[in-house]
């Protein structure tokens, strides 16, 4: 639910800043790739740090490390 909550605050965002003023931001479609961007790189980040553990402990046992790590 977060990630979806981060797409449509930052499209918002993203939509106003273009009404502000920022060109480039000024129709729908560029807001809504920055805010793509955005979700994606919340839902990337718990691939790192302390919520790794927990991402790990969903992945049944039947799925085999093949690296060893």
């Amino acid at each position: 639910m977060v990630p979806f909550i981060a797409l449509v605050a930052s499209f918002l965002l993203f939509r106003v800043i273009g009404f502000l003023g920022w060109s480039y931001l000024d129709d729908w479609h560029s807001s809504l790739q920055g805010a793509v961007a955005v979700m994606l790189l919340l839902t990337a980040s718990a691939h790192w740090g302390k919520r790794r553990p927990d991402l790990i402990r969903m992945v049944p046992p039947f799925f085999q490390r093949k690296n060893g790590s």
